[in-house]
């Protein structure tokens, strides 16, 4: 959900991943329009998701890994269109068509999605082998998660795929109990990071 930590914990995981796993990581920015994990990373790409679309039927994995920016963790970034109009130019069947570029040529792919659940979203979803969901234990996240999940629930069963964390528990907007959260969620909550 919106606002609640998604792509700071999306960095830090895929960092953390590229110093500790001794495996290639990749870390994708699928929020097309207002995407930030470049920033987040202090990286200027020279390419973006919209030159690897345009380019991938060529790639193969060195070329594919040459195109993407490389941060001093190791991680390589593919990051959102520069320009807000091309956003609109990506088709679901080539986002697709990139996913299956990043897990063909890494073995640990991250995907930070737009919170607005655009129609990359979903072709992220669809992909993942784990959906992190993050929440903040408040009445309007919760609310709003629980609609997303029952979401879930009925387009291919992703929820099944669904890991929640909550985000900055302890904070003075926590008011939520986890049990109660758990309740209505209807699913457990896999991690808590503290405020």
């Amino acid at each position: 959900m919106g606002d609640v930590g998604c792509t700071m914990i999306a960095v830090n995981l895929a960092t953390t991943l590229a110093k500790i796993s001794g495996k290639e990581v990749c870390l994708a920015d699928f929020d097309l329009l207002f995407g930030s994990v470049d920033a987040h990373l202090d990286l200027v790409p020279e390419n973006s998701i919209q030159e690897i679309v345009v380019s991938g039927h060529r790639l193969d994995s060195t070329l594919l890994k040459r195109m993407l920016a490389r941060h001093a963790s190791g991680l390589y970034v593919l990051s959102r269109p520069v320009h807000l109009q091309d956003a609109a130019q990506l088709m679901p069947e080539s986002l697709s068509h990139a996913v299956g570029l990043l897990k063909g040529g890494f073995p640990l792919v991250v995907i930070d999605t737009s919170k607005n659940l655009q129609a990359s979203a979903f072709v992220a979803f669809e992909a993942a082998d784990v959906i992190m969901v993050v929440v903040q234990l408040e009445p309007p996240c919760i609310q709003n998660t629980a609609r997303l999940l029952d979401c879930f629930r009925q387009v291919g069963n992703l929820a099944a795929r669904v890991q929640i964390i909550a985000n900055r528990v302890g904070s003075q907007r926590s008011v939520v109990q986890e049990n109660e959260a758990v309740e209505l969620l209807r699913m457990p909550i896999t991690w808590q990071i503290p405020n």
